[in-house]
């Protein structure tokens, strides 16, 4: 049912973009408030690109004794963002706009492996998941010099998965993770975001931006691990990114917010 509605917000998503677009072509310039500072308020997409990632645990000095050599990928791989948005012009505050912003993050695989001794006992584990928010947005523009600040928060959609493998039934020791695969956890966690950005000009934005997903860290370490709900309790993510987004503007006459 949840990917049902997934799907069907998606959809509608990218369907009021493209339609906005379209309109957008043929809506006359200086739809904004002349007191209005920065990029356009209004509809807005956007991409980033960065480093991020999922905290999950580490590979304590139990598991290294028990093994010839161990590695481990934690939080240092690629990381992107989708978004879409809203904004509106503050008309007693022209430095200020408020909005909505709903976004999918992607980020890399957190993998884990050991090897046991004369090559038996080896063992694999993978953390990967993805997330989709929707955001309160307030960005502030330092007067006219282009610069801004921008903090979002509200809530994201987690879906993390760990899977585990062993060489063999005996691996390692009893009782440890290898005899769990493919736990699933689906929540919903606050996330929180707050960046740094320049108004090109009235329809282009970029900017740094980091994020933060809160959630319950799965156990510290693995050891001695035998229930899933304790390793995959769906791990808080952070990520970096260096955005870019492209303003339309309103669609029609724009409705100022009043404070």
């Amino acid at each position: 049912m949840r990917g049902i509605l997934l799907i069907t917000g998606i959809t509608l998503a990218f369907g009021i973009a493209s339609s906005s677009y379209a309109v957008a072509l043929t809506t006359p310039k200086g739809n904004a408030p002349k007191s209005n500072i920065g990029a356009l308020p209004g509809l807005y997409v956007g991409v980033g690109a960065g480093v991020g990632g999922m905290d999950t645990p580490k590979l304590n000095d139990w598991r290294r004794s028990v093994s010839t050599s161990y590695t481990e990928k934690r939080r240092d791989g690629i990381a992107a963002r989708a978004f879409l948005g809203y904004l509106w012009a503050c008309s007693q505050a022209p430095n200020l706009k408020f909005g909505v912003e709903t976004g999918y993050d992607y980020y890399s695989k957190n993998k884990y492996s050991l090897i046991g001794p004369a090559g038996q006992n080896n063992a694999s584990w993978n953390y990967k998941g993805y997330n989709i928010d929707l955001l309160a947005v307030t960005k502030y523009n330092f007067g006219k010099t282009g610069f801004n600040a921008v903090l979002k928060g509200g809530a994201a959609y987690n879906h993390q998965v760990f899977s585990g493998q062993a060489s063999s039934t005996r691996a390692i020791t009893a009782g440890s993770l290898l005899y769990i695969k493919d736990t699933a956890h689906k929540v919903v966690k606050p996330k929180v975001a707050i960046g740094l950005g320049y108004d090109v000009n009235q329809n282009i934005d970029i900017g740094l931006m980091y994020s933060h997903m809160f959630s319950t860290k799965p156990a510290k370490n693995f050891a001695g691990i035998t229930s899933s709900r304790v390793t995959n309790r769906g791990a808080a993510v952070d990520m970096i990114l260096l955005t870019a987004a492209y303003h339309f503007g309103s669609l029609g006459k724009v409705v100022p917010v009043k404070l």
